[in-house]
């Protein structure tokens, strides 16, 4: 059976005892802040990575339809030439 993981474990706060931070607080103060920073790059980048997506389907759209209408320009100018 796997073991169940906790979200907060009060006793070992990312892999360092909590007696740890007891002894230096301004120590886990930063640990905490370097683990917020990387959270929130981690999050930034997935967030970034799906607007990227979500841009390159815009360009393709953008790209497939300039054809189409170049393509019915030149159709036009085709039948404009043959009458």
């Amino acid at each position: 059976m796997a073991k169940k993981i906790e979200i907060m474990d009060l006793k070992n706060i990312g892999g360092v005892p909590f007696k740890q931070f007891v002894k230096s607080p301004f120590t886990a103060i930063l640990f905490l802040c370097i683990m917020a920073l990387g959270y929130s790059q981690i999050a930034n980048r997935q967030i970034l990575e799906g607007q990227i997506k979500d841009l390159k389907d815009d360009v393709q759209r953008w790209r497939d339809e300039a054809k189409a209408n170049q393509d019915k320009l030149i159709d036009f100018l085709q039948n404009a030439n043959n009458d």
